[in-house]
C-alpha cells in the first residue's frame, strides 16, 4: 500500500472507523479510506428535506462566504470586479450570489442535480453546470479565480480535481481550497471519534503537507495557507468565541479547517 498523496509506502497506520478504516500516512500526514471506493457517493446532498436544509444554512453563512471571497479579491486586488469566478460545488447557490453582488461575473459546476435548480433560481445570472469536475467536458472559458469550499475532500481523486482547476484558470489566475485539516486540534485529541471521519462521505483528509504536496505537484504556487474554526452559523457571543478560537488555533495551524490560496503561474 502507498499514500494516495505523496506516495510514501513506508509506515502507515491504519484507523478503524465504523465498518470501514483510514489510512495514515506519517511522511504528508493525509488520510484515506480503506477499502477506497471505484466511485463517489453523493447521498449527503440529495433529496428535498436535505436541499431545503442547506439552502437554511447558507442563508445563514452569507459573512462566512463573504469573508472567504474578500480573501480571493486581495489577491487579484481591484481587477476583481468584472472578473470571472468559478465556484466548484455552489450548494444552494448562496456563495455565488454573494460573489455577483460583489461586483463578479460568477459561474459553477455542481455535482447534484436538485442544488444545482436551487442554485439557478437563487443565481439566475450564472451558468451553472450539472457535472464532476473530476471529468468536465472543457467549455472554452477560462477564469481569473477559481474557489471551491470542502469538496475536495469528496472526490475520488483529488489530483485529477485539482488539474482540472488549473486547466480552467488564465494564467496567473487564482484558486481557493478549503477542506478538513486532519492535523486539527480536534482531530488529534478525539482520534476515530472525529466528526470528520466520514468513510462515506470524506475520502481523502488533507494535512497542511499533504495539500501543499498536491497543489505543488499540479504546478500552483502556493500564496497562503492557513486554518479555520467553526460554521459559519454561530451568533451573538458564540460567534465572538469562535472568532477568538479560529485566530488561537490557526497560530499553530491547529484549526479545523484549512484554506489555501493558490496561483497558476504565468
Amino acid at each position: 500500500m502507498i499514500c494516495r498523496i505523496c506516495t510514501n509506502d513506508k509506515g502507515l497506520k491504519t484507523l478503524r472507523v465504523r465498518r470501514a478504516q483510514y489510512v495514515q500516512c506519517p511522511m504528508c500526514r493525509c488520510m484515506f479510506v480503506d477499502p477506497y471506493p471505484r466511485r463517489e457517493i453523493n447521498n449527503a446532498f440529495q433529496g428535498v428535506e436535505t436541499v431545503e436544509r442547506l439552502e437554511i444554512e447558507e442563508v445563514n453563512r452569507r459573512d462566512y462566504f463573504d469573508r472567504r471571497l474578500a480573501r480571493l479579491e486581495n489577491r487579484l486586488g481591484k481587477a476583481y470586479r468584472g472578473a470571472r469566478l468559478l465556484e466548484i460545488g455552489c450548494g444552494a447557490g448562496i456563495l455565488l450570489q454573494e460573489a455577483w453582488h460583489r461586483g463578479w461575473r460568477a459561474d459553477a459546476v455542481e455535482l447534484s442535480v436538485e442544488l444545482a435548480a436551487v442554485a439557478r433560481k437563487n443565481s439566475p445570472e450564472a451558468t451553472i453546470i450539472i457535472g464532476d469536475i473530476q471529468n468536465l467536458e472543457p467549455t472554452g472559458t477560462q477564469y481569473d479565480a477559481v474557489i471551491s469550499l470542502d469538496v475536495l475532500e469528496h472526490v475520488l481523486v483529488p489530483m485529477t480535481m485539482v488539474e482540472n482547476c488549473r486547466e480552467l484558470l488564465k494564467p496567473g489566475g487564482v484558486m481557493m481550497l478549503q477542506t478538513p485539516n486532519s492535523r486539527s486540534l480536534r482531530s488529534r485529541t478525539q482520534g476515530a471519534k472525529w466528526d470528520m471521519l466520514d468513510p462515506d462521505q470524506h475520502l481523502n483528509l488533507f494535512s497542511p503537507d499533504a495539500l501543499r504536496v498536491l497543489l505543488t505537484t499540479v504546478g500552483f504556487d502556493i500564496l497562503e495557507m492557513s486554518t479555520a474554526s467553526g460554521t459559519g452559523l454561530e451568533r451573538g457571543a458564540a460567534g465572538w468565541s469562535a472568532r477568538v478560537k479560529e485566530s488561537l488555533l490557526g497560530l499553530l495551524n491547529l484549526g479545523s479547517a484549512l484554506v489555501v490560496v493558490a496561483r497558476k503561474p504565468v
